[in-house]
């Protein structure tokens, strides 16, 4: 019988396997140069470049990749079985997503900070730049409009989760930015006090839920994108996705520790199917279908449009 302690232990005898014995093939191909000045140096304007906190950059992007779409696409996934699923998602992060998203930081940090079009430009030329960065663009949108579509219906159904989301996160981002980059305050001092806020705007939100019609948080998710994008990153999107890290984080340390210690049986069928009549054959399929949890081209946009120039 497997249990979530074995699953865990496997797990992590694979990704610590590809940390010490396979990313320094992949550091040797590269050849890294800790010395050599980064774009947050070299353009620091105190808006796109700057250099940021290791801790706060390091939330900001497991946040921003590690959304919804990792949870959602798993469950999609054990449609084929547990192993399948488990086996692309552990080795799948180790041979190919993990390669990819340090190559294509890499490949933007040694080229002036330059975005993933630009990126594309420079290797496939001019048109087969514009193509990628269409692509790239197109599946942008997609991805935002599904968001504010889901986060619409979050809201106009589940009115306590306004309050924190509204008033917790969206303070403790620019609070922390505030605090950290302007006041010179420590990380750790600016996260308890950014927790403290969180909590007590969870408490508020079960006091005095507001309830208003979809359309009105349809229209204010479409809206806070373009604000967000449109200020310095250390003021808004950096701090507030490490806000989002640091109780995902709580949240994923605890399931960790009970999954480990509670020997809980996986009741979900190893190998279910090897055609799926929703979706299709596991090959290729499972890849497509399961592609943020392992590998997504996505990440690219996020690793050459924020963390490289920071």
């Amino acid at each position: 019988m497997i249990t979530t302690t074995i699953v865990i232990i496997v797990a992590l005898a694979i990704w610590l396997s590809g940390f010490y014995f396979y990313s320094p093939k992949i550091e040797k191909v590269l050849n890294p140069q800790p010395d050599r000045p980064t774009p947050a140096v070299m353009f620091r304007d105190g808006v796109d470049f700057y250099p940021a906190k290791p801790t706060i950059l390091f939330g900001d992007h497991w946040a921003a990749i590690s959304g919804g779409a990792p949870l959602a696409n798993g469950v999609v996934g054990l449609q084929w079985g547990f192993i399948p699923l488990a086996i692309w998602l552990w080795c799948g992060s180790v041979f190919c997503g993990a390669v990819h998203d340090y190559s294509v930081l890499y490949m933007s940090v040694r080229r002036r900070g330059d975005s993933i079009g630009r990126l594309a430009t420079d290797v496939l030329g001019p048109v087969g730049g514009k193509i990628f960065t269409f692509y790239a663009w197109i599946t942008v949108v997609i991805m935002n409009a599904i968001f504010i579509i889901f986060l619409g219906k979050i809201f106009s159904g589940t009115p306590v989760v306004v309050i924190p989301s509204w008033f917790g996160f969206m303070v403790s981002g620019p609070l922390i930015g505030w605090l950290v980059y302007k006041r010179g305050v420590r990380v750790s001092i600016a996260t308890i006090i950014a927790i403290i806020w969180i909590f007590i705007t969870l408490w508020l939100g079960f006091l005095f839920p507001i309830k208003a019609p979809y359309w009105v948080w349809w229209l204010a998710w479409g809206i806070y994108p373009m604000i967000s994008a449109s200020i310095p990153a250390w003021w808004m999107i950096e701090p507030r996705n490490y806000s989002n890290f640091v109780m995902m984080a709580i949240g994923v340390a605890l399931l960790f520790i009970s999954a480990l210690i509670g020997w809980y049986p996986v009741r979900f069928p190893l190998v279910r199917a090897f055609y799926s009549e929703i979706h299709g054959p596991m090959l290729p399929l499972l890849v497509v279908v399961v592609s943020c949890g392992a590998m997504s081209g996505l990440h690219a946009v996020w690793c050459s449009g924020y963390t490289s120039k920071r």
